[in-house]
């Protein structure tokens, strides 16, 4: 392979050092000659990996949650939610919760479904309080676009190492937005019956 007949693109992380970016610039283009870069975030690039061409997106990050829906295979930016729900947010509670553990019981006691540890899981991801990745997943769907709602919720892609460090997450996440909607859609009916 010859580097100048090749476009280059490069998926860093949100958090990289700042010469990291302008070092490889400075190499691709002045020492191998490739003839374009384009640098861009593992986020913006998941439509490309998943099948469907419209969706939205649960990352659950180390540090952070983040949900966006993405239309015809491009992210919707206004839908972007951030909220301080990544997989240390949920060990860093555990630890502060439960005296005595180290954080290697801690990630024993998240893989086993400890039962200590439910109601942590549950506040963290899975409540109505505004910080839950719940939350944002709803107001990330009320962000979009009304006519793309129906398509972009019927593809809901989970990715990030949270997702694989808590036991069936995507269940228990998809569940809750179920019964959620069973609930609300129960009362709207319940309101609309004659006395």
């Amino acid at each position: 392979l010859k580097p100048r007949s090749r476009r280059v693109v490069i998926i860093l992380p949100q958090y990289h050092p700042p010469e990291l970016k302008s070092n490889l610039r400075s190499i691709l283009l002045e020492a191998l000659h490739v003839p374009s870069i384009l640098f861009t975030n593992p986020f913006s690039c998941i439509p490309y990996a998943v099948s469907s061409n419209s969706g939205i997106i649960i990352d659950v990050g180390a540090a952070e949650g983040r949900i966006a829906c993405y239309y015809d295979g491009v992210i919707c930016e206004d839908t972007l939610q951030i909220v301080p729900t990544g997989f240390q947010s949920l060990v860093a509670k555990v630890l502060a919760e439960i005296e005595g553990v180290s954080e290697d019981e801690v990630y024993e006691k998240i893989k086993k479904k400890d039962a200590a540890i439910g109601h942590i899981v549950q506040d963290l991801y899975f409540s109505e309080s505004q910080d839950s990745l719940l939350f944002a997943f709803l107001s990330s769907l009320l962000q979009c676009h009304i006519d793309m709602r129906k398509q972009v919720v019927r593809n809901v892609v989970f990715v990030g190492g949270g997702v694989e460090g808590i036991p069936e997450f995507e269940k228990l996440f998809l569940k809750r937005i179920h019964s959620g909607f069973t609930a609300a859609a129960n009362t709207t009916l319940e309101d609309k019956r004659p006395n």
